[in-house]
């Protein structure tokens, strides 16, 4: 069974609101999984029994990894045609955006331009944004 896209949206925005830093390995690169046992927004979504096996898989995007595990359609991105898309989105806010308020005063790990940029994803995939509570 697929999470809808509103859900997945909405599960990864809470994830990275509560995490206080990206997750990488010790070369600081964005990984699923490090070391430590911290995940990604994208390996947050993958079953506990499969997201070893992604910790070394290197630097595959979320539509090569489902197109090499077939079972994570529709828990690793929701299914449908904008389904990858959103899951690259949050990806992509997670681990390429430079934004030094990353630990926000609030202690929302997104802060203040990540809130905005979420905003923006929202739209673009007409979803309702819901500020943090």
């Amino acid at each position: 069974m697929s999470v809808s896209m509103q859900e997945y949206f909405d599960t990864g925005l809470n994830f990275m609101r509560g995490q206080k830093r990206q997750c990488t390995d010790a070369g600081h690169n964005c990984v699923y999984l490090n070391d430590e046992g911290e995940r990604c927004v994208a390996g947050n979504t993958v079953p506990d029994d499969m997201i070893e096996e992604l910790k070394d898989i290197g630097h595959l995007s979320v539509g090569e990894i489902i197109e090499k595990f077939p079972v994570l359609e529709g828990t690793m991105a929701p299914i449908g045609p904008d389904g990858i898309d959103l899951a690259l989105a949050l990806q992509e806010l997670h681990d390429e955006t430079d934004r030094p308020d990353w630990i926000a005063e609030s202690g929302n790990g997104l802060g203040p331009q990540g809130e905005e940029q979420a905003k923006e994803i929202a739209y673009r995939f007409s979803l309702a944004y819901n500020p943090p509570s």
